[in-house]
């Protein structure tokens, strides 16, 4: 045995979670599985890291203390390597960074790619999205690879990369600040397959060089493997689909650098504007029962409780940034709390009915109001309580005058596809139903889950009234990282929150960056939902709903659970100050 597991050192991390440091990687792999077969009370998932295992529990079964005494308690398994042949992964090594790299480590490329063939890769952990598979190799000279001084803001999908002791592929497009030695084609993710994830933890990988010359064969699109693409029919029109899209704006080291907004978006909250609006619609293949979207406003998406369970495979549970106003929506209307329902950023939203149905709307307000079809006449919609609309009625939504989001629930639900249990939307994983465009049409589904529609508003998040908001927060589990003078500016000055902000993480700026106590580089561990992560610009970034699973740069604290939906609905140039609620101690 490598370590002792009861002298394990076990720091907070959240009210629900505790990270858990190990000596190495080894002892890492050996207490992971064991952990798991534990079965410990109250635990809901484990994310193994670099040198840490995050462990996710439920307050409401046990303590924070409770959980390490138990994690200390696990015998580790003996590590057992996954029999059979290695995952070969075909690589085109004409990476820009080939060269500079080579030179960093005073070899030349030819020996680079050669030593990256040769040595023997194992996955280590699944890491900040889907298909993003941590390798570490037996070959000392890529033990420490140094990550870019400047990150990149655009990495190609694909692209082979090699920072600290790892190697991986880019399921999809990113930035980041890997060294990028080449190209591959491996389908890291795709959907369609049973087990989703090419690579696993502690599965085998074999590098395989291919000549640069020759065209790899690309991945299944899911265009090309989905049971519409094969069909001889004629296009249908732009319904709601469940195929992916693309990542937002977060590298594999943080969310430091959430992505940019449009002016449009900097009044809106700060969200990515939607693509272009798509052909007309081929009326002979409509729904019964649908919705169309005339005007989307900045990003209107689907979202519901997201995927909780799956952060074994790298999947993230994000799901609606705001959980109280999705509920408040789903209860004026009867349907059960996780029904799916449109989030809409910023407003600036128009969908036209083409059915009979019951609406209610919570969350984020402004001037939302219902115009009849037949008589013209015009009504405004309150806020948590339903109202019934008919056929070309027409829903329009003002710019919010207050938060960002709001939920837009519909009697019964949407007819949308769910993806690995879920209809939500994550930005960054690039995983569940497309955000909706111009021209989209929503099937209405018929499946009530209750006869009873609320009588009384049910507004959901109490929304900040003031351009200063306080957020409660537990330290841990890197405050340690942090001179303490950078720990009294935490909570002493004002944090504004800046227009690169979305639903990744919220970027703070102040006027005095967080000093760190300690040099060097975090190795990649988990991270949880309001998270403050602090990058070397020592400005602080709060995780949202999809944020990375792990992150590189330390986290010096967390919001307390019932702030996070108060934070998902602060707006571009408010001021935060945060409040100290649990001080940090190990546990």
């Amino acid at each position: 045995m490598s370590f002792e597991p009861e002298s394990l050192l076990v720091l907070p991390a959240a009210e629900d979670t505790v990270l858990v440091e190990y000596p190495d990687l080894d002892a890492v792999l050996a207490h992971y599985p064991a952990l798991v077969a534990s079965k410990i009370y109250g635990v809901r998932e484990l994310v193994p890291a670099a040198r840490t295992i995050a462990v996710y529990f439920e307050p409401s079964m046990s303590s924070a203390r409770e959980i390490a005494e138990a994690v200390r308690s696990v015998e580790p398994l003996d590590v057992v390597s996954h029999g059979g042949e290695p995952t070969e992964i075909e690589v085109m090594y004409n990476g820009e960074d080939l060269a500079e790299v080579a030179d960093l480590f005073g070899v030349s490329t030819t020996e680079l790619i050669t030593r990256h063939q040769a040595a023997h890769w194992k996955v280590a952990f699944v890491g900040f999205a889907p298909g993003f598979a941590y390798c570490v190799g037996d070959d000392e000279l890529f033990a420490a690879t140094p990550r870019r001084t400047t990150p990149r803001t655009r990495i190609p999908a694909g692209s082979v990369g090699l920072a600290a002791n790892f190697s991986a592929v880019y399921p999809g497009e990113s930035p980041g600040g890997w060294q990028l030695i080449g190209n591959s084609r491996a389908p890291m993710w795709d959907i369609h397959r049973t087990s989703p994830a090419l690579l696993s933890p502690g599965d085998a990988v074999k590098y395989v060089a291919v000549p640069e010359e020759i065209q790899l064969a690309p991945p299944a699109s899911p265009e090309s493997t989905s049971p519409e693409s094969a069909s001889a029919e004629p296009a249908s029109p732009d319904l709601v689909s469940s195929e992916s899209v693309s990542p937002e704006s977060v590298s594999p080291e943080s969310a430091g650098a959430v992505g940019q907004s449009t002016s449009g978006a900097e009044k809106a909250g700060a969200v990515s504007a939607p693509a272009a609006a798509p052909e007309p619609a081929d009326s002979t293949a409509l729904p019964e029962r649908y919705w169309e979207i005339i005007n989307p406003g900045v990003q209107m998406i689907f979202e519901d409780l997201g995927r909780p369970g799956l952060l074994n495979i790298g999947v993230a549970a994000a799901g609606a940034a705001d959980h109280q106003s999705l509920m408040a929506a789903n209860s004026a209307v009867g349907n059960a709390p996780d029904t799916a329902a449109l989030e809409i950023a910023g407003g600036g939203a128009e969908i036209r009915s083409h059915a009979r149905c019951e609406i209610a709307i919570a969350g984020a307000t402004g001037e939302v109001t219902v115009t009849e079809a037949e008589t013209g006449y015009s009504f405004a919609l309150t806020p948590g309580l339903p109202a019934a609309i008919e056929p070309g009625d027409t829903i329009s939504i003002g710019w919010f005058d207050r938060g960002v989001r709001a939920y837009l629930a519909v009697r019964g639900g949407y007819e949308v596809e769910p993806i690995l249990g879920s209809r939500s939307l994550d930005t960054l994983a690039g995983l569940g139903p497309q955000a909706l465009t111009a021209g989209s049409i929503v099937p209405l589904s018929e499946k009530v889950a209750s006869g009873v529609v609320a009588d009384a508003p049910t507004v959901g998040t109490k929304l900040p009234t003031e351009e200063e908001v306080t957020l409660r927060i537990v330290l841990g589990p890197r405050t340690d990282w942090f001179t303490a003078a950078a720990l009294e500016n935490l909570t002493a000055q004002a944090w504004k929150v800046t227009p690169q902000s979305d639903r990744v993480g919220i970027r703070l700026e102040g006027e005095k960056p967080l000093a760190r106590a300690r040099e060097g580089e975090l190795q990649s561990e988990g991270a949880v939902t309001g998270a403050i992560q602090v990058p070397t610009s020592g400005q602080p970034v709060i995780f949202l709903a999809d944020h990375p699973l792990t992150g590189g740069y330390p986290v010096i604290g967390s919001l307390v659970r019932s702030d996070i939906d108060t934070a998902a609905q602060i707006r571009p140039g408010t001021t935060i100050r945060f409040k100290i609620v649990t001080p940090f101690t190990q546990l």
